[in-house]
């Protein structure tokens, strides 16, 4: 498939794949790259126009990839160079794009770059943020009070270079000092390099991050440190400078914008030649403690992300990722916890934007039960128990919040390790996997796998149409619905996320409708309906 000069990634569908729980091709118990190239035809049959691959690169795996150690080598556990090759030629065969993981703001200690650094070797000395400590009370501290997004101090010291370096993450992952020429340079050589082998984009990780508070001064609010770096004005100038090496690649940009960016701040990503589109975490905080939806933080929510892609800009639709608890698990108390999931996908992926489904969420996966700390195997899970005086409270948050339950191994079919290998996985299996995997939900036209077939088939048959239309969004009560009026037709979508049912007056042809129409909307019952002008 030649490359496309033109915006694809406005009328397109996008599936995340967490490369180390989906799918092992040699048994060894840790999903690589040949597992997804043989997963492409069912990937295609879910409607999907291109992959977003969690990050395959030489890593320690302190923090599963994300710690990169060579940017330019495949991890052994996940394959060679030419595996990646292999799968963007079948994914492109397939008319499916492939974007990649690109981690700007930090690397592992491990990278060539970092121990350069470390010993002050030209032109790596500044590659990384370091700093000297100061002494209080006789004691050498860190620079600063920051804290770390997984819990500590956000700085470690070096005995080697006698300096703290700046991690805002965990202990093995130093930032990068975009202050310096060598470290643009290098990672302009990564994303010309990815260019070449034709990656069609990059989901840019942490990039809200990459620009610090250069006065390195404390922090006033103890609880507020990410706001020393996140969604600074030399976060914007740094990424201005990056565009134009995406742009001479022809590479579509995802850019994760965490610490509570305003949405001002968002816009400006998508409307300076920044970035493509944005993931925003606005919507993460509709569900209640006892596992509910509050109704007008969605409705808000919602009206919030359509109004971020009708600003000159473009949103990411999404529910969940790697680093976000399984969906259906979020509201496992209302009356009808599968259809409340798929009212919210249909409310969610019909909007502006750019839906991307996380690997396992069409079928319904669930929330692993944990029964003690030594459980979790994610750093940031580890890093919370180093840093507590109140293991059983971090626990008890941790069974709710813990970034492992999205890591959990994919389940495709009720045989041994749920399809994924025939050994151990490196995660774990969820005990329901016999009644919830791909195999069973292929075979049953009510489960949330046809359901998000069906939405996602209605989302690509209006396609272009989409992208100039005009939305209004409005609640009533316990119902949630907008209009979507397009060149030749007017849509509606009509949800009822409450516990009785309700009224339904809906004008024009059904398009799709969870369950049986009537003259009332059912509980946790969604209704798209067509008429042409």
């Amino acid at each position: 498939m030649e490359r496309e000069n033109k915006v694809w990634w406005k009328n397109a569908v996008g599936y995340q794949i967490y490369i180390r729980s989906f799918s092992d091709s040699n048994n060894d118990g840790i999903g690589d790259l040949k597992g997804i190239t043989n997963r492409l035809d069912y990937i295609k049959s879910l409607g999907v126009s291109f992959i977003w691959i969690c990050p395959f690169y030489d890593s320690p795996m302190d923090d599963n990839g994300y710690d990169v150690r060579n940017y330019y080598k495949v991890d052994k556990s996940y394959g060679k160079m030419t595996d990646l090759e292999k799968l963007i030629r079948e994914a492109h065969a397939r008319d499916i794009k492939v974007v990649i993981d690109l981690v700007l703001n930090h690397t592992s200690d491990e990278n060539e770059w970092f121990v350069k650094s470390e010993k002050k070797v030209e032109p790596f000395t500044d590659f990384y943020v370091w700093k000297d400590g100061k002494v209080v009370d006789g004691k050498l501290c860190p620079p600063n009070n920051w804290v770390s997004f997984f819990s500590g101090p956000a700085w470690k010291y070096s005995e080697k270079r006698k300096q703290y370096y700046l991690k805002i993450f965990s202990n093995k992952m130093p930032d990068i000092n975009y202050e310096n020429e060598t470290a643009f340079s290098e990672m302009e050589k990564v994303i010309d390099y990815f260019g070449e082998l034709n990656v069609d984009g990059f989901r840019v990780d942490a990039i809200a991050h990459i620009g610090k508070d250069l006065t390195f001064a404390d922090a006033k609010n103890i609880k507020k440190t990410y706001k020393s770096f996140s969604n600074l004005p030399n976060t914007h100038e740094y990424l201005k400078r990056f565009n134009r090496a995406f742009a001479r690649n022809n590479m579509v940009t995802m850019g994760e914008l965490g610490g509570d960016p305003t949405k001002q701040d968002l816009i400006k990503y998508t409307t300076q030649k920044e970035l493509d589109m944005i993931f925003s975490f606005e919507h993460t905080n509709i569900f209640t403690k006892n596992h509910m939806i509050n109704r007008k933080a969605l409705f808000k929510a919602l009206k919030y992300k359509e109004g971020l892609s009708d600003s000159n800009g473009w949103s990411v639709l999404f529910w969940l990722n790697h680093d976000y608890p399984r969906l259906i698990s979020k509201i496992r108390n209302v009356c009808d916890p599968k259809n409340a999931q798929i009212c919210l996908a249909g409310l969610m992926y019909m909007l502006k934007g750019t839906p991307i489904i996380y690997n396992g969420e069409e079928i319904g996966m669930e929330n692993y039960q944990f029964k003690k700390p030594s459980d979790f195997k994610d750093v940031n899970a580890k890093m919370i128990f180093e840093n507590t005086d109140n293991i059983d409270e971090a626990f008890n948050n941790l069974k709710e919040t813990t970034r492992d339950h999205s890591r959990t191994i994919m389940q495709w079919d009720g045989s041994k390790n749920a399809g994924f290998s025939e050994v151990k996985p490196w995660s774990y299996v969820n005990e329901n996997y016999k009644k919830c995997n791909v195999e069973k939900a292929m075979k049953n036209k009510d489960s949330i796998l046809n359901h998000y077939m069906q939405l996602l088939n209605i989302r690509n048959s209006v396609g272009q149409e989409l992208i100039d239309a005009k939305y209004r969004l409005w609640m009533k009560g316990a119902v949630i619905g907008y209009s979507i009026d397009t060149i030749s037709q007017i849509i509606e979508v009509v949800a009822n996320l409450g516990e009785k049912e309700k009224k339904l007056k809906l004008n024009g042809e059904t398009l799709y409708s969870n369950m049986n129409i009537a003259d009332n909307l059912k509980p946790y019952q969604i209704v798209i309906a067509k008429r042409n002008k």
